[in-house]
Formats: C-alpha cells, structure tokens, sequence
C-alpha cells in the first residue's frame, strides 16, 4: 500500500545548517531525508531510500518518529527494545573482561564456545551477537601483528626508560642496546654534556615492490569496490630517518638489506647531519648490529626492543606512504621509487613531526635536546 508523504515544517535553510552542526553521520543522514523532501529532491520512500543508501523500511521508520515528534524525536536515539541481555551479570561481566584483553576472540561464535565452556551456560548465537555488541561495544577488526617471541613488558619498560637510554647514548660511547646495563642517572650527572647539539632520530627500512598495495575504497552501497592489480615480485628497500621533534628526515633507496648497505646508508646520513650529536633508535635488524658496521663519532645507537616495532615511530611513516601509493600500478621499480620519492617530498617537516611524535618518544627526546 502506497503511504502519502508527511509534511515537513522546517525550512530547506534550517535544516542545512542542523545538518552541518550534527557531528553524528547516521544522524546527519535522518535530516537529509527531511531536507530532500522540504525541497521537492524525491517524491516517495523508495527515491528516499535509494538516495541516501538506506532501506524504505528504515525511511518509513524515520518517517514515523518525524510525524509523531518532529525533528526531536528523529534524532533522538534512545534505547532500542532487546537492549538488555538474557545473560547472566556474570557471564557478561566475564565477557567484558576477555574482551577487554589485546588478543580478544576470533569469532562471535568462539565467544559462545568460551562462555559456554567456561559458566556452563547454554545460550544462543544471537544473545551472543547482541551482548557483545550492543551491551559492551564489542567489534571485529583486523588485528596488528604481534611477534610470538616479544617479551611481555618489554614495551612498557622501553617507554619508561628511553630518556635514560638516550642520555647514556649522549654521554657514553658504545651502543645502548636493549640488554645493557643502564648506568645510574647519577653517575650520568657526573659526566660532561656533550657540546653538539642533539638530535633524536627515528630509524628502519621498508621494503616497496610491484605487487599493488590494495586498500578499501569507497563506493555507493551495494557497488563491490574493483581494485587494478599486478603481482610482480620485483622490490627494493626505502632506508629512512626521521627526527620527530624538528621534522628533519633523509631517506635512500637502495636494492637490498644487509650491514653493507646499512652501512652506505649510515655513512651518507652522517655527512648530512655532520655537526649534530644524533642519537638514532632503531631495532635488532642483523644489519643493524653487524660488527663490521663503523659507526661515526657523531652517531649514538639506542636499539628497541626485539619484536617491538610499535616503539619505534617510524612505522607511522611508512603505513602512510603505503596509504598514498596504494592501488599504483607502475610499471617498474623506477617508476614506484620515483612515485615513493615524490610523495616524499610532499611531507612537510610539521608533517613529518606530527607523523612521528609519539608522546612517550617526543617527551624524552626534547628533555635530552634542551639539556
């Protein structure tokens, strides 16, 4: 049965500017349907529906909240019938506690399997489904990887303790890898500051080729989203450094990992940053800790821990460079390390520092840097 359309009292200019003031999408999405019909854009439910990517279900529904309650009711989000759970207090609380742990559940169906496992509890997949997300907020994503042999704690005490690492590395020689011994800060007061500036530096490499790096990509609903590919396994290496704090960078392209290589990197790096005391954190890459490596006097290592990349801010870097090359399709290695390198360019300094400054690593390298 045909349903007439209600009217609507706003004006088309009231309702743009509530529109541009809702900071909620969905939201924002309920009052484009009363703009689309003050100014005359559709004529029943279904266009309503078809432009806005929604069913004419969920139109009529918005529809009925407007007639009832007016532009109130229709944003009002309240709470929807079923929002109370059949489970137990402690079954859920139980599931708030797994959930709330990194490695979290592969499933909602392994969730019912836990539950049921671990309070002899039988219960359905739906109660499982909606407890865990509209109850506690629960949500599937894609999982960052995590290196099986990291050492738990490692990462917490390398943030509490990289301005003390850094200073060692400013007032000692030798490298502070992750294993040595930290001198007692009060043995370091006693030592002369160097009279070099200094400048902490964020190091790694990432290695780019040919196989099209695939992104999602946005389409209407219903469109499935086609991404261009090739897979040729052609690659090379980015060598890259940043300094977080003042967003100074150098970067080079070269065909492999390896102590040589690194090498060449480090030799032409240390020209360019030849009057600075650079402290470099990086990690535990072979090339990296090679003992033929001949370290300039005016470069300090400050090495991660091993398997901890999320220390190390350099990583922000190249997920974004990745971002911005993802779906080229060039046709050589030349060609992507001239895209590589002129995407490169296009980060500003404050860019480069905002990419980069994690909180814990910015704050240690400006108390050693204002020493």
């Amino acid at each position: 049965m045909n349903q007439g359309m209600p009217a609507v009292w706003e004006e088309a200019d009231q309702l743009r500017e509530l529109m541009n003031e809702q900071s909620d999408s969905r939201l924002r999405t309920r009052l484009q349907m009363l703009y689309l019909l003050r100014c005359g854009a559709v004529a029943n439910r279904i266009e309503v529906a078809h432009l806005l990517g929604v069913g004419r279900q969920t139109v009529g529904r918005w529809l009925r909240r407007y007639e009832h309650g007016g532009v109130q009711a229709l944003l009002k989000r309240g709470q929807a019938s079923g929002k109370v759970s059949s489970l137990p207090p402690e079954v859920i609380a139980g599931m708030r506690a797994k959930l709330a742990q990194p490695i979290g559940v592969g499933s909602f169906r392994a969730l019912q399997q836990w539950v049921e496992q671990t309070y002899h509890f039988q219960t359905t997949y739906r109660v499982i489904w909606h407890t865990a997300t509209d109850i506690l907020g629960a949500r599937l994503a894609v999982a960052r990887r995590t290196h099986i042999k990291k050492k738990a704690g490692a990462e917490a005490l390398f943030r509490a303790t990289l301005e003390h690492r850094l200073r060692q590395a400013a007032l000692t020689v030798q490298p502070v890898t992750w294993d040595s011994q930290l001198i007692a800060l009060a043995t370091l007061d006693q030592l002369s500051w160097p009279r070099q500036p200094i400048h902490v530096w964020t190091q790694d490499e990432s290695r780019f080729g040919l196989i099209t790096i695939q992104r999602r990509r946005l389409t209407l609903r219903g469109i499935k989203p086609l991404a261009p590919s090739q897979h040729q396994l052609e690659s090379s290496y980015l060598f890259g450094i940043v300094a977080p704090i003042s967003g100074d960078s150098f970067f080079l392209e070269l065909p492999g990992l390896d102590s040589e290589l690194f090498q060449l990197f480090l030799d032409h790096f240390a020209h360019a940053y030849s009057t600075w005391l650079n402290l470099v954190v990086l990690d535990n890459g072979p090339a990296h800790i090679a003992g033929t490596l001949r370290i300039p006097d005016h470069v300090r290592f400050v090495f991660t821990p091993p398997y901890t990349p999320e220390v190390n801010p350099i990583e922000r870097l190249w997920e974004d460079l990745q971002a911005r090359v993802a779906g080229a399709n060039p046709a050589s290695l030349d060609a992507l390390f001239d895209l590589l390198f002129d995407q490169l360019r296009g980060y500003t300094p404050t860019e480069l520092a905002s990419l980069t400054a994690y909180p814990f690593f910015k704050n240690a390298a400006n108390a050693i840097s204002s020493m």
